[in-house]
Formats: C-alpha cells, sequence, structure tokens
C-alpha cells in the first residue's frame, strides 16, 4: 500500500496500492459501513460504492457492492484492531 486516507465522517476511504505484476498503481475508492460488536467479537462489514482503475479489478469489486461480510471470533479481535489502527472507524 502506498498510500491510504480515510474520511470516517463520510464513511470513504482511498487507497493506492503496487501489485505485482501492474505496471502502474491501482487507486481504490470506497464507501462502507463497518458496525463493531466487541461484546460478542463480531464485525459486520458492507461496502456501498467501490470503483477501482483497473477495470478487471473493478468489474470483480462491483459483486461485493451491498453484500455484508460477518466476521467472528478470533479472526474478529484482528480485525477490530485493524480498522481502528487504520481509522475505518
Amino acid at each position: 500500500m502506498l498510500e491510504i486516507s480515510v474520511d470516517r465522517e463520510n464513511k470513504k476511504f482511498h487507497a493506492l496500492v503496487e501489485l505485482v505484476g501492474e505496471e502502474k498503481p491501482i487507486s481504490v475508492d470506497a464507501q462502507y459501513e463497518i458496525v463493531i460488536n466487541e461484546t460478542m467479537d463480531g464485525v459486520r462489514i458492507k461496502a456501498n460504492r467501490i470503483s477501482v482503475s483497473r477495470e478487471w479489478i473493478d468489474l470483480i469489486a462491483q459483486e461485493f457492492i451491498d453484500h455484508e461480510f460477518y466476521i467472528e471470533g478470533k479472526n474478529a479481535a484482528r480485525m477490530i484492531k485493524l480498522v481502528k489502527d487504520i481509522g475505518l472507524v
């Protein structure tokens, strides 16, 4: 990851990533929802909008819009730490 910026108020983030095999960095913009339930060790993540600068990746990303992902148990603790460290919540 070359850069990341987070707008917590509007629940948006922008990232610039460098992928092996790609000539130029890839830009990713997303609007998201994250709900943390620390008492139950659970995280719910949902992407409301995703835009990726590479068409083939963008097409794949569109398949994940409006799908909710739940992470529970010991993996949720890691995800909670990650989203807090990045500043998504």
